[in-house]
């Protein structure tokens, strides 16, 4: 299921060398980027794992770009290699020491940039996060990930090429004529624009490396995986709205610390916080449910809930320890496109993950 159908639609040998050159000479990044701290010296990859209190460790893989574009992907420790991608550009503040990392989420992550091998995670205040598992370390060499995400962007076709300005960094790629490309250019042609027009079009896709019709290569491309829409729009406009805790579609990873696991003949545990009426409508595995729930900056409760009473002969217990887990909830947090809930005492009591990404 993707986020449209709830009302949101929300390798290859590797040159890295030919790779940071090109972010070196591409796309202008923000003064700000260009202008850093010598410290982040980009192209760079920061990796590690990192921990809040009560929550499971994230696997964090930073790339940071020459021209102020960075990759990011973050995996649950317990579930490498399963990840989840996201692309944005980055700025050192006026004060040369703290990093921040702008995507689609809001607030943007912030790091202290501690010396030139080293970043800690701060909070959205800019405090110093509390934690044993709070730093990233600089790799010896830039080994960029391929990230695979939901992509808007300015889509152009000429001369049997299609171009592809992504719109939340502006890098310009050339689209790769494989996986659904040819979805992507019949909706373009169908739509009939003034020839070299750019139209907005959304993609479910990844900025791979591929060999240039022409010049030196490999390059970084967008190879188009899934056309989402094309719109005759020709600008990206404001950007959609991030994952947020309303109206997503929000699948269970884990409860109190255990992984979930589905059966065969189960449904995927899951849940989503409806508006404007605050319903929540979900699924425990065996039965649905349905109820309400509260919501007001960083608090949650739930209501009471209701569903159906089927007897499944799999999954029951682990239905009964999700509803018993949900009426503890008091807090959340959302940290990209992961969801922690949490009880009263501060105790991660679920793990959840949007659905739309990877």
């Amino acid at each position: 299921m993707e986020k449209g159908d709830i009302r949101r639609i929300i390798a290859a040998t590797v040159c890295w060398c030919s790779l940071a050159l090109f972010f070196s000479g591409g796309t202008a990044g923000p003064a700000t980027a260009q202008s850093t701290s010598s410290l982040i010296n980009p192209p760079a990859t920061f990796t590690g794992d990192l921990q809040c209190t009560g929550c499971e460790p994230l696997s964090y893989h930073l790339d940071l770009l020459a021209d102020g574009v960075y990759f990011l992907r973050t995996s649950y420790v317990s579930q490498m290699p399963a990840g989840f991608d996201e692309i944005g550009r980055w700025s050192v503040g006026a004060d040369g020491r703290t990093l921040e990392l702008r995507g689609l989420h809001e607030p943007p992550a912030l790091f202290e940039i501690r010396d030139a091998a080293t970043l800690r995670r701060l909070d959205p205040a800019g405090k110093a996060v509390e934690s044993e598992k709070a730093e990233l370390k600089r790799q010896a060499s830039f080994e960029p990930i391929e990230p695979a995400l939901r992509m808007r962007g300015l889509y152009t076709y000429m001369a049997d090429s299609g171009w592809f300005t992504e719109c939340m960094t502006g890098m310009r790629l050339p689209v790769a004529q494989e996986a659904d490309n040819a979805a992507l250019e019949t909706a373009y042609l169908n739509a009939h624009p003034a020839p070299g027009a750019a139209l907005l079009a959304t993609v479910d896709g990844r900025i791979a490396q591929r060999m240039p019709m022409e010049g030196p290569g490999p390059r970084p491309t967008l190879v188009p995986d899934r056309f989402v829409s094309i719109a005759r729009e020709s600008d990206c406009g404001t950007a959609p709205a991030a994952a947020s805790l309303v109206n997503t579609y929000w699948k269970l990873l884990r409860l109190g610390g255990e992984a979930v696991t589905v059966g065969a003949e189960q449904h995927e545990p899951h849940f989503i916080l409806l508006t404007p009426e605050p319903r929540v409508a979900g699924d425990g595995g065996c039965n649905r449910f349905m109820g309400s729930y509260t919501v007001e900056a960083d608090r949650l409760t739930f209501g009471q809930l209701a569903g159906t009473m089927m007897a499944c002969a799999q999954g029951m217990e682990q239905e009964h320890a999700f509803l018993n887990a949900l009426a503890k909830v008091t807090a959340w947090r959302i940290d990209g496109e992961h969801l922690e809930l949490f009880d009263a005492a501060g105790n991660s009591v679920a793990q959840l993950e949007s659905r739309y990404l990877r």
